[in-house]
């Protein structure tokens, strides 16, 4: 909460302030007035709240102000002068400051929590959890924001998008701190930075994944792609404290290595460069379909020599809990306790997520939805895979297209059985979608490919046809609950299909 007055002062000392538009009657009555919380959505504000007018592609909150007077608004950020009967702040742009302005509101909450971000294409919700597990283990009770859900310590809702809207990122980091949360675990990404959603935000800790091509369609190339990247590492950490935790086996993460190595644990499954302050390296003993074991090398106290049992699978979910614990040892957790944590914590929704049957094939959900992600879950899978390795799987609508052969070819040279099916068709015709799949998959003499527009007929033609020590991935959409179509939306979701599976075919699970 915060005084109308100490908020207008804030945006003149930033530099942000244009104009005041006070109404008429009592002006210091109005300046006391106290603002409660932060909306960008008339339909959301409530009694005492600023409502922020933005611009987008399709709607203009300006146009919005009276619903959201009508709703309780005590006042208006907004990019021109907007009279009406509580006062009006004027900025030069909303989008820009609505972090500033909602961290201010909700009395800068990021300062009051130990603030970690994970950025990457790749392993951004693998690393949260496993940061998250290894937090809580440790006493420190942990918000979570990211691509599967938000959770402020109380509520766990279904998350909308990655990285919310900068309002609703303050909201949540302050709801955390009132229900005793002493940290957060936040995925950041380019879409969030580069829109402003992480203002009002400043990190403890911030780790890179790796950067592969995505989101092209967006930033335009891969210079562009990092820069946005890059800037979480320049812009968004408390001043003097900001620590990094980057993958060394990343072309890009090198070079950010190079840039901040004072301040860096390195981590790699290769050969430390031995540039950053400090290093780990995860040596590999041993995987199965039940999980990892990994023997960690490292120049910080304690941690050389911990061995970690991950109950995931694959060099990549390696590197992601190396990155973890490289949270960890910043923030001077236990090595035991991170060994131990890691032990037990669960499944992470959607992420190489298995369902073992006792009496048929196992199947595995993921969210791999580029190429490069795709590769490293069917490479990691025919390492454990005693049969044939199935894949099904789709790509989205009105994306970066020149991944859709890319991923048919990825399929056909890694698996043995291809079936083709919606993901996110949007407002593109689902079989053109998959005929370019396609259209790479037979450019790559090897698998046999199946095309099944329904998704679950999809999922279950693989799985009747799979041979018990076969492994069918269902890969693309993860935890996702929707198959979003030009004119409908479906609820739908991997697991539920292939537990509706196992129900009407008999099969029991192990796990």
């Amino acid at each position: 909460m915060i005084k109308l007055k100490d908020l207008i002062a804030f945006l003149e000392a930033k530099g942000h302030l244009k104009e005041i538009y006070i109404p008429d009657g009592y002006r210091e009555s109005w300046l006391n007035l106290e603002i409660n919380d932060c909306r960008h959505n008339s339909k959301e504000v409530t009694k005492g709240a600023i409502f922020a007018c933005i611009r987008g592609s399709r709607f203009d909150g300006h146009e919005y102000v009276e619903s959201a007077c009508h709703k309780g608004a005590s006042a208006i950020l907004a990019e021109k002068t907007v009279k009406v009967d509580v006062p009006c702040i004027v900025v030069s742009d909303v989008r820009s400051v609505l972090g500033e302005v909602a961290s201010a509101v909700h009395d800068f909450p990021s300062e009051k929590l130990i603030m970690i971000a994970v950025t990457g294409t790749n392993g951004k919700t693998t690393t949260t959890y496993m940061t998250r597990t290894i937090l809580e283990a440790s006493g420190i009770k942990t918000g979570l924001i990211g691509t599967v859900i938000y959770d402020d310590g109380r509520n766990v809702s279904e998350a909308s998008r990655t990285t919310p809207e900068a309002s609703d990122v303050q909201r949540l980091l302050r709801n955390m701190i009132n229900n005793g949360c002493k940290a957060c675990v936040m995925e950041a990404s380019s879409h969030g930075i580069a829109q402003g959603r992480l203002s009002g935000c400043r990190y403890d800790v911030a780790v890179f994944t790796n950067l592969t091509p995505e989101h092209l369609d967006y930033h335009g190339d891969m210079e562009s792609y990092f820069k946005t990247k890059s800037t979480l590492f320049e812009n968004f950490m408390k001043n003097g404290k900001g620590r990094f935790v980057i993958n060394e086996d990343d072309e890009y993460g090198k070079i950010l290595i190079d840039k901040h190595k004072d301040k860096t644990i390195a981590f790699t499954l290769r050969e430390p460069r031995l540039v950053a302050k400090e290093h780990l390296k995860g040596v590999i003993k041993g995987m199965d379909l039940w999980g990892t074991s990994i023997e960690v090398k490292s120049s910080i106290e304690g941690y050389n020599g911990l061995f970690l049992n991950l109950p995931t699978i694959g060099e990549y979910n390696a590197a992601n809990a190396l990155g973890a614990v490289g949270t960890a040892a910043f923030l001077g957790v236990e090595p035991k306790l991170v060994r131990d944590a890691l032990k037990e914590m669960r499944s992470v929704p959607g992420r190489l997520e298995k369902y073992i049957f006792e009496n048929g094939p196992t199947a595995v959900i993921d969210y791999a939805h580029t190429p490069d992600a795709l590769e490293k879950a069917l490479s990691t899978l025919r390492k454990v895979c005693k049969g044939n390795l199935w894949v099904v799987f789709g790509l989205g609508g009105n994306r970066y297209q020149d991944n859709r052969p890319e991923m048919g070819k990825v399929a056909s040279r890694l698996s043995d059985r291809i079936v083709i099916t919606v993901d996110n068709p949007r407002n593109e015709d689902p079989r053109q979608i998959a005929m370019q799949i396609k259209e790479g998959a037979d450019k790559i003499a090897g698998a046999q490919v199946d095309i099944i527009l329904d998704r679950k007929e999809a999922v279950f033609y693989a799985l009747d046809n799979a041979e018990n020590d076969d492994i069918v991935l269902i890969a693309g959409k993860g935890p996702e609950r929707n198959i979003i179509y030009a004119d409908k939306v479906i609820p739908y979701n991997d697991g539920e299909a292939v537990e509706e599976w196992s129900v009407l075919r008999g099969r029991k699970k192990w796990n």
